[in-house]
């Protein structure tokens, strides 16, 4: 009779965590859509309302303002713990009985916020090099870390999620990969912002950005086996990309660029990124507690579906034949992940490192750690 009550907590338990993750993991997934569409919306109006010469100082104010605007909710973060344990800590762990986060695990998560920047600079200089129609296609390949993150996920942390999962992930890389052939959008008379397009430097962005991405995945996960408290990892991931806003505002005031470009509905649409962005790191993080890198990644990645929705709605650009079937092989897939529960899902990711981990990264990361395996 206890062992029946104690495997239906543990289920019970299981349920709730999935719901939490699948739910976080939503909340990602229209975060970076909107930060997506915000960054090649944005560029868009900069190139046809600015000159061309400035067009470069102004494409990098965007992004400071982004970065530090963003950056705002992380660094709130620091105040309440400050209030509670009246010390301020750069990095704290998730629970005060615990030894301090290591100085390898402090390492990478301040790194988080380097390869976020640089990520969305690439992000950035895809979509400036792309037409309004294939913001979505774009948007699609930045998404498709769900290969490379899945791939680790499978052979590192031992996230074994069996076929169902494996085949949905097959099908939502499918979709996006019939959504980046999908450059037939239709444009109406309501066309978006225009701009000199190059479709073979915006798609090899576009991959580069995919690769940061991935990376910056990774990292957060590693952090959370670390035993970095959430709200402590999404801060200093923000923290470490303010700081390099801070600096490319440096060298722009030092070159003599001090004229605001960004004005306007630029302005308006570069807030609505910088905090869409924030949100979609917080939940993000919160989702990569649980050990279903695979099911989270998944579904985030299903967030040019946002873009492809919004370039309807905004600027009447309507999806491609293509397109629209790749969008919704995307949505069905990610439907699907989210209502079928991952198996072993009780197993903690510390436990599963530990045993499989092949290069020791484990180790060095939660050294002196007393988390529970």
């Amino acid at each position: 009779m206890h062992m029946l009550l104690g495997k239906s907590s543990k289920q019970d338990s299981s349920t709730a965590g999935l719901a939490k993750c699948v739910g976080f993991s939503i909340i990602a997934l229209i975060g970076y859509g909107l930060f997506n569409y915000c960054v090649g919306y944005t560029g868009g109006l900069i190139t046809d309302e600015v000159e061309t010469e400035n067009i470069q100082a102004a494409q990098w104010q965007m992004m400071v303002i982004m970065w530090l605007v963003g950056g705002v909710p992380g660094l709130i973060c620091y105040v309440p713990h400050w209030i509670v344990y009246g010390r301020f800590e750069l990095i704290w762990s998730k629970s005060p009985t615990t030894s301090p986060v290591t100085m390898m695990t402090k390492l990478l998560t301040l790194s988080e916020g380097l390869i976020l920047a640089a990520s969305s600079t690439l992000i950035k200089q895809a979509f400036a090099l792309s037409s309004p129609a294939n913001k979505g296609p774009i948007a699609a390949i930045v998404s498709s870390t769900v290969v490379t993150v899945s791939l680790y996920g499978h052979f590192v942390f031992r996230e074994r999620l069996g076929r169902q999962h494996a085949a949905l992930i097959t099908m939502a890389v499918a979709g996006m990969i019939v959504s980046t052939l999908g450059n037939d959008a239709a444009p109406s008379t309501a066309d978006g912002p225009s701009s000199e397009s190059h479709p073979l430097l915006g798609f090899l962005f576009a991959i580069l950005a995919m690769i940061g991405m991935s990376a910056l995945t990774l990292l957060m996960r590693y952090s959370s086996i670390g035993n970095v408290a959430t709200r402590s990892g999404y801060a200093a991931l923000l923290l470490s990309q303010s700081c390099v806003a801070l600096s490319i505002g440096v060298v722009l005031i030092a070159k003599g660029q001090t004229t605001l470009y960004v004005t306007g509905l630029a302005l308006v649409t570069t807030v609505v990124g910088g905090l869409s962005q924030s949100i979609g790191i917080f939940a993000m993080n919160e989702a990569l507690a649980y050990p279903m890198t695979s099911l989270v990644n998944v579904i985030c990645s299903a967030n040019p579906v946002i873009v492809l929705l919004l370039n309807l709605a905004v600027d009447g650009l309507i999806p491609g034949t293509t397109q629209l079937i790749g969008m919704a092989v995307i949505l069905l897939a990610v439907l699907l992940s989210a209502l079928i529960p991952p198996k072993g899902l009780e197993a903690p990711a510390s436990e599963t490192v530990e045993k499989y981990d092949p290069y020791g990264l484990r180790a060095s990361l939660l050294a002196d750690s007393k988390v529970p395996v």
